[in-house]
């Protein structure tokens, strides 16, 4: 379950504004906010790898060749 499954729970059902959480057998219990946090996490780590790459790239670049006036 995913934090726009739990969002969707929430929306179905008013009255469950902070009181749904989502129970990982073995693991814990997790909150909606943490779930939240958690997807925010790694859409942020999917990022850095990118600008980390990106920077590595561009390091590749050699900007001292001769460019015509």
């Amino acid at each position: 379950m995913c934090f726009s499954e739990v969002a969707a729970l929430r929306s179905k059902y008013n009255c469950l504004e902070q009181d749904v959480a989502l129970e990982i057998i073995v693991l814990s219990v997790y909150s909606s906010e943490t779930l939240e946090t958690m997807t925010k996490w790694h859409k942020a780590t999917k990022t850095i790898k990118l600008v980390k790459k990106a920077v590595a790239w561009i390091s590749t670049i050699e900007f001292a060749l001769p460019a015509p006036p």
